[in-house]
């Protein structure tokens, strides 16, 4: 800016010093005219280096560090994993039929390729799931809580056997190392461009952690829960706490098999989920429900951290014979592979 006041100092200098002729105006005005394009054009390309920055930006954090992660560093491994299994299991003929079985082959396989997606949209929201699309089931940001889960289960006493068992395990979180916390014994933190997402793992990808023992309460109360996701690479329950400042940059899950349960267990202001074009906030002691294969981010600009228990239903459209196939071809995978 200070460049270009300078260059309309010289400018009006020149113009206070040339004759009112014709001859002049016209010449005035076609400098005028080609400083404007110039103008025009510095700030298009500040703009668009600005953008392309920002997408740069967007881009190093919707994958996380860790490399046994299914959606960010697995997925041709999961996938063709699964159109093995699918291929050798002889329930999945049984099970569905000759349509379901093509159309099923078909899904396995696209991932496998590069041509286009199509993808559902609902209400304007982007449905792009990275691993695994299961078409022919409810598409929606956010689901009824009542509907999902069976909520008589979540008592006051079964509530704060929870909220406890995380209050003894959070003494632990400023130990972690970053990205280089790998295992499953700990609490890890997830890529951020600023402030701090932490998780403690109960249920990895499928698998009972280390730190499961610690938390028998909650280990509890997830195995009761109606439709929990367990046995399969899509499943995951923990502790998330995300520290005030933090924004997780918006991304998609690997799957629409599943759904994303959270229990609110300590809520700040000004904290929200954003899923597709829809934004809702967490309460106490209360569960929220959204379909994470929906593009979605989360952001604390409160003063205090958000804290919830996090694991994953299935999804209730899948009925349960669907569910034993889909358990069977994408089966949880321990760390060594």
């Amino acid at each position: 800016m200070a460049a270009l006041f300078f260059d309309n100092q010289i400018y009006f200098a020149l113009i206070n010093g040339l004759p009112d002729t014709f001859t002049t105006k016209v010449i005035l005005s076609f400098v005028t005219v080609f400083a404007l394009i110039l103008v025009f054009k510095r700030r298009r390309k500040h703009h668009h280096d600005h953008h392309q920055n920002s997408q740069i930006l967007l881009k190093e954090y919707d994958r996380c560090a860790f490399p046994n992660c299914i959606r960010c560093k697995r997925r041709s491994e999961i996938m063709t994993r699964a159109r093995t299994l699918f291929r050798q299991n002889v329930n999945g003929v049984k099970l569905l039929t000759l349509d379901e079985h093509e159309e099923m082959s078909c899904q396995l396989q696209e991932y496998n390729t590069n041509k286009k997606r199509d993808r559902s949209i609902s209400k304007g929201a982007v449905q792009d799931p990275e691993i695994f699309y299961l078409p022919h089931i409810g598409t929606q940001t956010f689901w009824n809580v009542s509907e999902c889960l069976n909520t008589n289960i979540l008592t006051e006493n079964v509530f704060q056997g929870i909220k406890s068992e995380y209050e003894s395990v959070k003494i632990h979180i400023s130990k972690t190392n970053g990205s280089s916390e790998v295992n499953r014994g700990s609490w890890k933190v997830n890529n951020t461009p600023n402030g701090k997402w932490c998780f403690f793992h109960l249920i990895d990808q499928g698998c009972v952690t280390k730190n499961a023992p610690r938390c028998p309460k909650t280990m509890n109360f997830l195995f009761s829960v109606r439709g929990f996701m367990n046995n399969t690479v899509f499943g995951n329950a923990g502790f998330s706490v995300i520290y005030p400042g933090t924004h997780i940059t918006e991304h998609f899950g690997p799957t629409n098999i599943r759904l994303r349960c959270h229990l609110g267990l300590q809520i700040s202001e000004d904290c929200y989920l954003t899923v597709g074009n829809d934004q809702c906030t967490w309460n106490d002691r209360e569960c929220l429900i959204f379909d994470d294969s929906f593009l979605h981010s989360a952001t604390n600009y409160g003063k205090k951290e958000r804290v919830i228990l996090l694991f994953d239903i299935w999804h209730p459209d899948i009925p349960y014979s669907k569910r034993l196939l889909l358990q069977d071809i994408f089966s949880a995978v321990p760390l060594d592979g």
